[in-house]
């Protein structure tokens, strides 16, 4: 059975590879889709998101400086009609990220492979932090956020410890 899985498994990976970011070039809004395996779930740049007062809502909270629990900074910055770049920075090193919106399901995914997500409705709600969820946790009832991110540089030293 897990032999069968695994051989479903590579063809799947054959007809639809995931987009390498090593040259650190910018994914297409279709390689981001593609790379989530869902074809369908970013509109093409042309189309606007089905929900557009909720997309205006996620642009103004979403491009803005944040600061992570460790004192690290993301700058977010737009990159296409619904993505983002996002470049980490900490005292060592800094990289940077793709973002994308997806209008079907509300949520705004980190990195190609969308690893991980926030709930825009839930960002929209409470704009002074976003709450990034491992994309595992997307179906069943989300358990805590794997990363908090809280708007502006200052905001990590008052972030408190368990959270």
């Amino acid at each position: 059975q897990k032999q069968k899985q695994k051989q479903k498994q590579k063809q799947k990976q054959q007809q639809c590879p995931t987009p390498s970011t090593k040259d650190g070039s910018e994914a297409s809004e279709a390689d981001i889709a593609s790379a989530r395996g869902s074809g369908a779930g970013t509109p093409p740049p042309e189309e606007a998101p089905a929900d557009e007062a909720l997309f205006k809502a996620i642009v103004q909270t979403i491009e803005h400086t944040w600061a992570g629990k460790e004192g690290e900074t993301y700058t977010v910055v737009a990159s296409g009609p619904q993505a983002w770049t996002c470049a980490r920075k900490d005292a060592k090193s800094s990289k940077k990220f793709s973002l994308s919106f997806d209008s079907s399901s509300g949520r705004v995914w980190w990195g190609l492979a969308g690893a991980l997500y926030l709930e825009a409705a839930e960002c929209v709600a409470k704009p002074d932090r976003l709450l990034w969820y491992a994309a595992q946790d997307g179906g069943r009832r989300r358990r805590r956020p794997r990363f908090v991110w809280r708007r502006g540089a200052a905001a990590a030293a008052a972030e408190p410890a368990g959270e």
